[in-house]
């Protein structure tokens, strides 16, 4: 199963924060005190994306893990795979295609929540711009301890870290950089950092593109311009460039 988080993360954010209002914080996800102005791919604010920094941040993960867990062990399906996702928790206001906002919304995600100024104080190899990894560490922390054996995510969630720092048996990768924007060379980087790969790449394994270049035919484009079956189907993955 997957469980996206921090990103990608609205509902479980806003069902906790409510619950946090009827006088239970032990589960919520936000910092009240949290002033950062984020702009998520999805045009979402904070409110989005699990803050890391919270002890009742990893208190509701390990909740989850253990019901899921139950879950899987009462219907006798083993649970040795775990999917948490990991992508785009970012502000995209930081990235190309937006000279004309005020620099003064390009903030770091979370670089104004009290609890995060607080870890940071405390631990000074906490880098809160790294808090994606920090994130992936903690719930493979997690994962371990309910002997869980494969934690997967998709890629960007754990560039920048390698296989040593993480507990479970297996680290997966979905690995989904576009191949003509360079993603052949982080592929090879992410295979060096000692993570099992997934290829899905969207350039020929996203199937929400228009099947042929038509006005008529609908579909995302940010990837591909189309993409029919016999272009999947000449996908090598075996024969990339080296």
């Amino acid at each position: 199963p997957e469980f996206n988080m921090p990103a990608h993360a609205r509902a479980a954010v806003i069902s906790m924060e409510a619950r946090a209002k009827k006088g239970d914080d032990s589960y919520r996800l936000t910092d009240p005190e949290d002033e950062t102005f984020m702009l998520t791919i999805q045009f979402y604010d904070r409110t989005s994306i699990i803050n890391p920094c919270l002890d009742s941040s990893v208190r509701f993960v390990e909740k989850l893990v253990r019901e899921v867990k139950q879950m899987h062990d009462e219907a006798g399906i083993p649970l040795d795979s775990y999917h948490f996702g990991g992508d785009e928790a970012k502000n995209i206001l930081l990235g190309p295609g937006y000279a004309s906002y005020s620099d003064e919304l390009k903030q770091q995600p979370f670089s104004k929540s009290p609890s995060c100024q607080a870890k940071l104080d405390a631990d000074s190899s906490f880098d809160i711009e790294n808090i994606a990894n920090y994130w992936a560490i903690t719930v493979n922390k997690i994962l371990a301890e309910n002997e869980i054996k494969e934690m997967v995510a998709w890629e960007d969630g754990l560039r920048g870290t390698t296989k040593e720092q993480y507990e479970t048996e297996s680290v997966a990768v979905d690995f989904w950089e576009t191949l003509y924007w360079g993603g052949i060379n982080g592929l090879a980087d992410m295979a060096d950092d000692g993570l099992d790969i997934i290829m899905a790449n969207p350039d020929y394994l996203y199937f929400d593109f228009p099947y042929e270049v038509d006005p008529a035919e609908r579909g995302y484009y940010w990837a591909a311009r189309f993409n029919s079956v016999h272009k999947v189907f000449t996908f090598a993955p075996e024969n990339l460039a080296q």
